[in-house]
């Protein structure tokens, strides 16, 4: 049942653009009622705004969903399903595609928006079917699972997205979903091996070790405590919640382990995956916690170089056995280097050279190891997830894109967190989002003002091009920088200079860049700023960046030795994730051939054909269009007979219909007759009803005699207003209700000064109006009346009142149920005796 079209005053307002005054005060005064009230959406205009409750809310249904994709956007409180029915209707009604931006910063709610965009998609959508049925089953595992290797807990936020999300969703002419793609963006693959105090690893970790099955963790070699994991002990440590070791790292009370990992594996089945691929992502999974247990002890060499072997060598065996790969190869991989140098005094060229790591250096390998299987197993998720919802080659299809992108992130530096590589890539994400978001609603929108010479009040914006500029320009950015050193601090001294270098008026449009970019070293540096740091002016504020880990982590490469050892691998999944590593000759035409492929799928238009060919397809296209033609010819030819068939049963259903109502007029109750066209005039003393054809006056009422004016508190543009019952000295009174309430029979033109000008009458009641204007004609209404008596009217407000129509009393109630066969702004009325009931 749909929601009464009801504001309630108390909540403020629904739309921030009819605050009056509007300014940040009133803004944010009116977010905080609403908030405090479970009002959690806001609009400016077009735009929503969410604030996030941080408690679940009964406010998402089917049945929600299905009532916002029939009203408007301003028909129905603010809430994420009218944004994406918006988008919805606009796709199918007028063939554009559309796309949602949820942004905000992390933690503010973006990936249950993101989620609640496309559970309004497969619940809101009309089409029925089999196959429809499981696009839609589909659509709504997506989100579960790639939450699942997606998303970890950060010190802001319990299910915070570690990665960029452009979900594209197909439908057909009709509006039902064909299908999805999704473009995954930037997996903070750091995570894996290190976390900040009081964060987590990403979910499935928790989710595996906590909801699996003793059968399942024994064949993956693996225990339920979570603390012998080193992978995992950075949110042991920093837990407070549960005082058992065995769920610690569960560390926020709106997680529940065990539940979301049946959920994820739910979420795997209805994509497709089959029991095998299940088991083969957990046993990568396994493998790259038990990566993080071996350790690595320094040894010296015979040669005076420094080595290292592996402490706990069981670790590395049970990884070998989960990957069914030898288990020397791989630990050769972790601790040594090869290197080709060639030799101009040899005749046979190359000569391998084989130098062994330290345990620092191996460490840094194992952990650059874990971060690929990892990084490169959520890609293959991603692309099997594709495969699951992919679109099949068909005819014209519409797209609904949902990007959803890590949110805006700054720590304090307090718990030992500070923002690095990560957070830098993050906040710049954000800063062209914003930058997109600025051009488009502000920039483009004032200029199209000033071409077309529109008077507007100017609206002020913070323009982030030169801080976009500073950090992407090709020669001289940050990025630029970072590609071109090895180290930390070699790369700190190059910002500095460059900061130095910046100009007043740099950036595009001429905006000023002084205080966007501070360094220790820059000139006249800022002696406030800790060392190995540098400070970044963003849109949502100023950021310190700590630059250790910035060229490790920007130029982290998977070493050559690593990848031959996992190619050897006999584990399918595993010959997946690591197919370009046959030999290093092979490796730029597998690579090209990979480029090629992508450069096909996206371009059709560059497949090449023989001439043949070519021929044959336009034979196929000539039959095609010649079927198309006779079907639509043949299509038009019978509808026109069946269009004069048609119109000849309305004119002899008509003709026969006329004369038999008119053959038993007078048998009919003109009390069941429906409302007709009036005009309403109103005098400083009374109120006069004409014949909308001949302008002549059928009744006219004094005002004394109105004692009461009926509303409903519903948008059905009806009102009731209620005359007095006659006295023996007045005059005979004609009942006005032209919904069939108490009409009377023959009227006789007798004029009665300050009376109705009908005399001979059989009865009189109360006046029922249904029409558009009806806020203004109670109003002038009740004016006129308490001028004329000198007191107002009584006015009743509410879905059940009396109503007197010809000496009978009926009751008028008002629901609101939205029933499908009514229209959006219409009525439909009952007459069940003395009970009339208006239906909305």
């Amino acid at each position: 049942m749909d929601p009464p079209l009801v504001v309630d005053s108390e909540t403020g307002a629904w739309d921030c653009v009819l605050l009056d005054p509007l300014s940040e005060d009133t803004f944010i005064s009116n977010l905080h009622l609403r908030y405090k009230r479970d009002h959690i959406y806001t609009y400016i205009g077009n735009v929503l705004v969410t604030v996030n409750p941080y408690k679940p809310l009964n406010i998402y249904s089917a049945e929600l969903a299905r009532a916002y994709r029939t009203r408007g956007p301003f028909q129905l409180p603010p809430h994420i399903f009218a944004i994406a029915g918006s988008a919805y209707r606009w796709l199918r009604d007028r063939s554009e595609d559309q796309c949602i931006i949820v942004s905000g910063e992390s933690g503010s709610g973006k990936t249950q928006a993101a989620s609640m965009v496309v559970y309004f998609i497969a619940c809101a959508t009309p089409g029925t079917g089999p196959v429809l049925n499981a696009v839609r089953e589909k659509l709504k595992h997506i989100g579960p699972l790639l939450e699942a290797f997606g998303n970890a807990q950060t010190l802001k936020n319990d299910n915070s997205s570690r990665f960029g999300k452009y979900l594209d969703i197909e439908f057909d002419y009709k509006g039902d979903p064909l299908g999805a793609h999704i473009t995954n963006y930037l997996l903070e693959k750091s995570r894996v091996t290190y976390q900040a105090p009081g964060e987590r690893n990403f979910h499935i970790f928790y989710q595996l070790l906590v909801g699996a099955d003793v059968h399942l963790l024994k064949l993956l070699k693996l225990q339920r405590n979570l603390e012998n994991y080193s992978f995992l002990k950075s949110s042991v440590v920093h837990n407070h919640i549960s005082s058992s070791p065995m769920f610690s790292p569960a560390t926020s009370p709106h997680l529940d382990d065990k539940a979301c990992f049946l959920r994820t594996r739910k979420a795997c089945e209805a994509l497709g995956f089959t029991p095998d691929e299940i088991l083969d992502i957990f046993k990568v999974v396994a493998s790259v916690l038990k990566l993080g247990n071996v350790v690595f002890i320094p040894s010296n060499n015979i040669d005076g170089t420094e080595g290292c072997t592996v402490s706990n060598d069981y670790e590395l065996y049970e990884v070998c056995d989960l990957l069914s790969m030898d288990c020397t190869i791989l630990q050769g991989a972790i601790t040594s280097r090869s290197l080709f140098i060639d030799d101009p005094h040899e005749d046979c060229g190359s000569t391998l050279i084989v130098t062994e790591l330290s345990a620092g250096e191996a460490t840094v390998t194992r952990n650059s190891l874990c971060k690929a299987l990892y990084s490169r197993l959520f890609t293959y998720i991603v692309n099997r997830t594709n495969k699951a919802v992919k679109v099949k080659p068909s005819g014209k299809r519409k797209v609904l894109g949902i990007l959803d992108i890590y949110g805006f992130e700054a720590y304090d530096g307090k718990c030992g967190s500070s923002n690095g590589f990560e957070q830098f890539i993050i906040n710049f994400c954000n800063e062209k989002l914003h930058q997109l978001f600025t051009d488009v609603m502000l920039r483009e929108e004032q200029e199209e003002y000033r071409r077309e010479n529109i008077e507007w009040c100017y609206v002020e914006f913070f323009n982030n091009s030169a801080i976009c500029d500073i950090i992407e320009t090709n020669s001289h950015g940050i990025l630029s920088l970072l590609d071109e050193e090895s180290s930390d601090e070699a790369f700190l001294l190059k910002l500095g200079s460059y900061s130095s270098s910046l100009t007043p008026e740099r950036g595009r449009g001429g905006v000023r860049t002084p205080g966007v970019l501070s360094t220790p070293s820059s000139a006249g540096g800022d002696n406030s700023l800790p060392p190995f740091c540098f400070r970044l002016r963003h849109y949502a504020g100023t950021v310190l960046y700590n630059v250790r880990g910035f060229v490790e982590k920007n130029g982290e490469l998977l070493h050559r030795d690593v990848s031959l050892a996992m190619y050897t691998s006999q584990h399918p999944l595993l010959k997946h994730l690591f197919p370009e590593v046959l030999i290093q000759q092979e490796l730029v035409e597998i690579q090209n051939h990979s480029v090629l492929k992508n450069m096909f799928e996206e371009s059709t238009t560059s497949e090449l054909n023989t001439v043949f060919e070519l021929e044959e397809f336009r034979r196929d296209r000539l039959v095609d269009l010649a079927v198309l033609i006779q079907k639509v010819w043949r299509g038009y030819h019978q509808r026109k007979d069946f269009l004069k068939r048609k119109r000849s049963q309305i004119i002899i259903a008509s003709a026969w219909r006329s004369w038999r109502v008119n053959s038993r007029f007078d048998l009919f109750n003109p009390s069941w007759f429906q409302f007709v066209p009036i005009l309403f005039v109103l005098s400083t003393s009374s109120m006069l009803i004409l014949d909308h054809r001949t302008l002549q006056i059928k009744y006219r009422v004094p005002a004394s005699e109105i004692y009461r004016l009926s509303l409903s508190p519903y948008l059905d543009d009806i009102a009731v207003f209620h005359i007095r019952a006659p006295s023996p000295s007045s005059c005979s009174d004609a009942s006005s209700s032209f919904l069939g309430g108490g009409g009377g029979g023959t009227h006789h033109h007798h004029h009665q000064m300050g009376c109705l000008f009908h005399s001979e009458v059989h009865g009189k009641g109360d006046f029922v109006f249904q029409t558009g204007h009806v806020i203004e004609i109670v109003t002038k209404l009740f004016l006129v009346i308490q001028n004329a008596v000198g007191k107002p009217p009584e006015v009743n407000i509410a879905p059940e009142f009396d109503a007197n129509f010809n000496q009978q009393t009926v009751m008028v109630s008002f629901k609101c149920i939205g029933l499908p066969e009514i229209p959006p702004g219409q009525s439909r009325i009952i007459r069940k005796q003395n009970k009339m009931e208006v239906y909305i």
